[in-house]
């Protein structure tokens, strides 16, 4: 059968079953939320979900607020999660007594962070890290790292498509960001920007 799933501008779609092997999105990917929200509930055990290519147009948010378990989201390998909200639009909770509940897991996907305005970088660890890596914005844009940060895949900024010639640029502030891939883990396209600030590159 073939379903559609409808967001609103304006609406939240929660995630709250704690059971295992749980999976969001569609064998062709493409589905758009306005607000997410994964593994959110009362957990008994830590869980994992995982995800196809999706679309987050203001905020998507992982883990529980209590208890003592964790809720970890993996973004499949050929998938990627685009987070095109201003501000924070990925928010990863924690439990209040230092425990930080939600995760990005460690599968081979992409979290592309695309938002039309002033942007702060999750601090995390992610496996494949994009920046402003679209022709969407309306203007050039500043993308911050608002905690330590670390990409075990490839950090990419900007897009090599030009969009009005607009540049698209991550402040790294002054934070850590610890790049452990092998290869080329830093690529910066012809329209991405590098801002070091007072930051650490590892």
């Amino acid at each position: 059968s073939t379903g559609i799933l409808t967001s609103s501008s304006t609406s939240t779609v929660k995630l709250t079953g704690d059971g295992a092997n749980e999976t969001i999105g569609a064998s062709g990917g493409g589905i758009t939320f306005y607000n997410l929200q994964v593994g959110v509930g009362s957990l008994t055990q830590n869980r994992t979900y995982s995800t196809t290519t999706i679309t987050v147009t203001n905020v998507l948010t992982i883990g529980p607020t209590s208890g003592s378990y964790t809720a970890t989201l993996n973004i499949n390998s050929g998938n990627t999660v685009t987070l095109s909200g201003t501000g924070t639009p990925l928010v990863l909770n924690d439990n209040g007594l230092g425990l930080t509940t939600g995760i990005i897991g460690n599968a081979l996907g992409i979290v592309n962070y695309t938002g039309n305005g002033a942007t702060v970088v999750t601090g995390a660890t992610y496996y494949n890290l994009q920046v402003g890596n679209a022709v969407t914005q309306t203007g050039s844009r500043t993308y911050t790292l608002g905690a330590d940060t670390s990409v075990a895949g490839v950090l990419t900024i900007g897009s090599n498509t030009n969009n009005n010639g607009y540049l698209q640029t991550l402040d790294a502030s002054s934070k850590t960001l610890t790049l452990s891939g092998t290869g080329t883990p830093f690529v910066i396209n012809t329209y991405g920007a590098f801002t070091a600030s007072s930051s650490t590159v590892a």
